[in-house]
């Protein structure tokens, strides 16, 4: 009885020391992979830093000129309006083409990058390990899928509808004819023509209010990219 027990116990410990083999070499293999998958995810989470701190830079540049580009603008349109609305008149007629030009300029909110779209859309927002990070890229991102579209729509859309549908279609035809040189003898005419068009009054005022709010997405546009290069730039390090 014992030697049969003691040959029982051949062959299972024989299994058992087979089992333990392949079991180590299935976790042997299994943490090579998550090695290599690691290793990959860190390689890829460094190339979208990169990317990310390039882009987070420019736009914030682009963002800045934008806003300072558009305050002439303002500027302009509310003077035209002011002008409409009889309270003082300009002192000649390039004034008024001046004006009518600079309020009728600007516009365009900064674009989203390749690398901000493929990082959301792929949900590769998850390689970012810095959780503070990556909670900003995925606020900035929904600040310009959200607030960026409806302020581009309407900011365009309200200087488009007074260049192209008001403006230029109340003023006399010598004043958009491409004439280099017009004559101060058109500015009684011209202010006239202004004065008398109530729909393009309101046209203009709108304008205004649709890149006051450009300006104000451009400035918290700004702010959150500003905030987060320094985060990007600090994971970079990590890796020098």
């Amino acid at each position: 009885m014992t030697v049969f027990f003691k040959n029982a116990k051949i062959p299972f410990l024989r299994w058992a020391g087979e089992f333990i083999v392949v079991l180590l070499g299935v976790l042997g293999a299994l943490a090579v992979d998550n090695y290599r998958e690691n290793r990959n995810e860190r390689a890829l989470e460094r190339s979208y830093l990169e990317s990310l701190y390039e882009d987070t830079i420019e736009a914030s540049e682009r963002a800045k000129f934008v806003r300072e580009r558009n305050v002439p603008t303002i500027d302009a349109a509310i003077q035209l309006i002011n002008w409409m609305e009889g309270e003082g008149s300009p002192s000649n007629i390039e004034d008024l083409r001046f004006a009518i030009s600079r309020a009728t300029s600007g516009g365009g909110v900064t674009g989203e990058s390749v690398t901000w779209q493929e990082i959301v859309s792929n949900g590769h927002v998850r390689l970012i390990r810095n959780s503070e990070l990556r909670r900003k890229l995925i606020t900035h991102a929904e600040t310009r899928s959200g607030l960026g579209n409806m302020v581009r729509v309407t900011a365009d859309d309200g200087i488009r509808e007074f260049r192209n549908g008001g403006i230029y279609h109340v003023l006399p035809i010598e004043f958009y004819a491409g004439t280099l040189t017009l004559s101060d003898n058109l500015l009684p005419d011209a202010l006239l023509a202004l004065r008398s068009n109530p729909a393009l009054l309101m046209s203009a005022k709108e304008s205004v209010v649709h890149r006051s709010r450009q300006q104000n997405f451009l400035s918290r546009l700004q702010d959150e990219l500003d905030n987060m290069a320094p985060l990007i730039q600090a994971e970079l390090l990590q890796y020098e």
